[in-house]
């Protein structure tokens, strides 16, 4: 799993997020992640109106991405952790940091 596939699945995932399509977004996460969605959601700064992806840098047999999620109430900084599940990047741990 190089890099630059991980950074487009979280474009995709971030940009779905920003636009509520939840569909979209929840298709990348594994269920221990969609486990932690609904403690990083609420952590979120109201309604969305941008994202930054701040990291992509690998850790042993995962990557973490970090993506700042900008709001009408500020911004939340959270970091995922993607491993490649059945040949894709797949989001398989969130926290908000």
């Amino acid at each position: 799993m190089d890099d630059a596939s991980v950074r487009a699945a979280a474009e995709e995932h971030a940009h779905a997020t920003v636009q509520k399509d939840f569909k979209v977004a929840g298709a990348t996460l594994t269920e221990p992640a969609r486990a932690q969605a609904g403690d990083v959601m609420k952590a979120m700064p109201g309604e969305l109106s941008g994202y930054e992806i701040r990291g992509v840098n690998a850790a042993g047999e995962e990557t973490v991405v970090t993506i700042a999620y900008q709001g009408e109430n500020g911004e939340a900084l959270v970091e995922s952790r993607w491993a490649d599940v059945d040949g894709r990047p797949m989001v398989v741990n969130l926290s908000v940091l």
